[in-house]
């Protein structure tokens, strides 16, 4: 009687997988099989005991996870890079301690650090993203209306997911660039980034081989380039000797487009990707509040404080479509919040060679917190 119920499981994963090689599909019968008798593959027991679940668990969008939330955490990479270079263009230059009315800095390095958390969706586990790098330019052209900059930067992005022990890791090269407009109480600015990067995904989790003789690690390797643009206009309006307060309007958008790729060591469970394309936008409204707290004789402290209030579209639960033996098979993360909260804001301390800041950006309820450390030099 052995052999009908093998015929059948073969049956249903050719149903399962109607345009897999039918050695692929005898493979995958074999290798969903619990384990049985002596650890893996043995004389007795062969792979073991026939696992329809196992067999049908194969095509599940859970398998994929680790591939939607890879893209997210693409994503949350360029808005820690982004965060910090916003931090960067909005510094008005704060005359240095030892130069009185000299507010122009030249160089400027950008340590930066974020954390973001994505929850639960439908076919995909909770993630949380570590962003870890540094940005680095210089203003290219001042004067009494304009301020624009250029730079690059490295970043180093991990992913875990809490429930399955997938895992990504991402090294990206960015390339920024900004401009700062203010004529009276008026102002203007834009941002914007390009990054290559290149990511190795991990998938442990495979559906189908739970308590199966061999547990297969799958790793894919990702290049592609991202892009990433901040742009606002408003007015302060309200200004004394210590204070301002201004009102703006702002638009962002990201966009990335990942190369195809196989996944290796995986077998017949083997995922692969062709190229794709993911794009968020948002637009809405802010408050900017500015205050100065005087140092004695020193130049005064600038406390920056900034919330926007903003609406996103697009691709915001990260679908992406994957193929095993031949079937589609579909990922996605949680959908994120479409209305959010951007909460920013830096203190500015200044120094003998130009001035030193601390700035941070965070995503409500995206639970996305991100953290600049600033240091504005002269030459």
């Amino acid at each position: 009687m052995a052999a009908p119920h093998v015929t059948g499981a073969v049956a249903i994963g050719m149903e399962m997988f109607p345009k897999a090689d039918p050695r692929d599909i005898v493979q995958l019968v074999l290798r969903t099989a619990t384990d049985i008798g002596e650890p893996g593959v043995d004389n007795v027991y062969g792979w073991g005991f026939l696992n329809l679940g196992n067999l049908v668990s194969t095509a599940e969008p859970e398998t994929a996870s680790v591939f939607a939330n890879a893209a997210w955490s693409r994503f949350s990479t360029l808005e820690v890079a982004g965060s910090a270079l916003r931090q960067r263009a909005e510094s008005r230059g704060v005359p240095s301690i030892t130069h009185d009315g000299d507010a122009s800095q030249k160089l400027w390095l950008l340590p930066l650090a974020g954390l973001s958390r994505i929850d639960e969706g439908p076919a995909s586990a909770s993630a949380t993203s570590r962003s870890f790098g540094f940005l680095a330019g210089a203003d290219v052209f001042t004067d009494n209306v304009w301020r624009v900059g250029a730079g690059v930067g490295y970043s180093r992005t991990s992913l875990g997911e809490s429930v399955r022990t997938d895992s990504a890791y991402t090294d990206a090269l960015h390339g920024v660039a900004y401009a700062r407009y203010e004529s009276g109480p008026w102002f203007g600015q834009l941002t914007g980034q390009v990054a290559a990067f290149r990511q190795q995904v991990e998938r442990h989790s495979i559906s189908g081989t739970l308590g199966t003789s061999e547990q297969p690690v799958g790793t894919s390797r990702l290049e592609g380039m991202a892009v990433g643009g901040d742009v606002r206009f408003g007015r302060e309006v309200f200004k004394n000797k210590d204070r301002s307060v201004a009102a703006y309007l702002v638009s962002n958008a990201m966009a990335q487009r990942t190369d195809g790729f196989e996944e290796g060591g995986a077998g017949v469970f083997g995922q692969s990707g062709g190229r794709s394309t993911l794009a968020q936008y948002a637009a809405g409204v802010g408050l900017r509040w500015t205050e100065e707290i005087a140092r004695g004789a020193d130049a005064p402290v600038e406390i920056v404080t900034d919330i926007a209030v903003m609406h996103r579209f697009g691709d915001l639960n990260h679908a992406i479509s994957l193929s095993m033996l031949g079937l589609d098979i579909p990922a996605s993360t949680a959908a994120l919040s479409e209305d959010v909260v951007r909460l920013s804001g830096r203190i500015v301390a200044p120094m003998e060679l130009g001035e030193a800041y601390l700035g941070y950006n965070a995503v409500l309820p995206d639970s996305a917190l991100s953290l600049s450390v600033g240091f504005n030099m002269r030459f």
